[in-house]
């Protein structure tokens, strides 16, 4: 399946979302195994991953997980 990427990047502007998003085809989907979307990875200032979230709730534990930690 091909991503449809004028209609994600309409989706995104639209509903403001103010995180980075990634659409790659290439090699950063396998770097990191992401095989089920949305998929939420918090990386640190040292390039560790800290967090690895995948489907609806991702983002709320991330979320969370920043609060306890902030």
């Amino acid at each position: 399946m091909e991503f449809d990427f004028p209609r994600v990047k309409e989706y995104i502007k639209k509903k403001n979302k103010d995180w980075i998003n990634i659409l790659d085809k290439s090699h950063i989907y396998r770097h990191y195994m992401i095989g089920a979307y949305p998929t939420f990875i918090l990386i640190g200032p040292e390039r560790k991953i800290i967090l690895r979230e995948i489907g609806i709730n991702g983002f709320k534990k991330i979320k969370h997980y920043l609060n306890k930690v902030m």
